[in-house]
């Protein structure tokens, strides 16, 4: 009987080590991750599948030794403010999103946004956003036009 049961436990440990995934692929959402240093943090910079329901980008900071996130923004509605402060949703409203240029300069990143919204009016944008120590600041995009 003792034997059974070193048997069925041997079995059961190796039937788990068989059946255990590896880790998971990346999200096939995950178009491009980029990770700068900014002072004493890290900013990392992720751009999402265009083509897919998430077509945003994701923007951190991270303090280095422990790898703790700071703060995390999702960038995935933009504001026209040339168009009366005009909030467009890149989930929803738009037909095409296009991440351009992307830079980083000093303690500022930029980038180009081209959208093309479901109604056929277009944009080309110059955006940015300005890194403080772990704090962000909001995305800001003028028409590059």
């Amino acid at each position: 009987m003792h034997s059974i049961k070193i048997i069925f436990a041997l079995f059961a440990l190796y039937s788990s080590c068989a059946i255990a995934e590896g880790p998971a692929p990346f999200s096939p959402l995950v178009w491009d991750v980029k990770i700068e240093r900014v002072g004493n943090v890290l900013f990392r910079y992720t751009t999402f599948n265009t083509e897919s329901e998430y077509p945003c980008m994701r923007f951190e900071t991270i303090e280095p030794t422990s790898n703790k996130v700071l703060q995390i923004k999702d960038y995935c509605k933009v504001t026209l403010p040339f168009l009366n402060n005009t909030v467009i949703d890149l989930k929803n409203e738009v037909q095409l999103v296009d991440y351009m240029d992307l830079k980083f300069v000093d303690d500022t990143f930029t980038f180009t946004l081209d959208i093309i919204l479901k109604e056929q009016a277009s944009f080309l944008l110059s955006c940015s956003l300005n890194i403080d120590g772990e704090n962000m600041s909001e995305v800001g995009c003028q028409n590059k036009n």
